[in-house]
């Protein structure tokens, strides 16, 4: 990082991994107008050398040729991460699902 594109502590990402800190980007912007998924499903969860892979299934209502209805999973993601991916995404879920869970009367760390 050059004197021209450094950046505070404050805004680096995320203090508790070894990943290299990167400056804060803001919100990111969609320029291909991604949509939001519901998932329901891990259908694959493997790894390529250190590269994890993960895709993610949601169902959703199909017909046969009879006009029957025909549940079907179908892919809603492909995701691929590094160890440090993985890892950051782990403890972003255990904050969010300690929030979630905790008694009312407790606050998570």
């Amino acid at each position: 990082m050059t004197e021209d594109t450094a950046v505070a502590a404050d805004d680096l990402v995320p203090a508790e991994t070894t990943k290299p800190a990167v400056p804060r980007l803001g919100i990111p912007i969609d320029p291909n107008n991604v949509p939001v998924q519901t998932i329901n499903r891990i259908s694959t969860l493997d790894y390529f050398g250190s590269v994890i892979a993960m895709t993610l299934s949601t169902d959703r209502v199909g017909f046969d040729e009879n006009g029957n209805v025909k549940p079907e999973m179908i892919v809603a993601a492909r995701l691929r991460f590094d160890l440090e991916m993985a890892k950051i995404i782990r403890d972003a879920l255990d904050r969010q699902i300690a929030v979630l869970t905790a008694p009312k009367d407790v606050q998570p760390n």
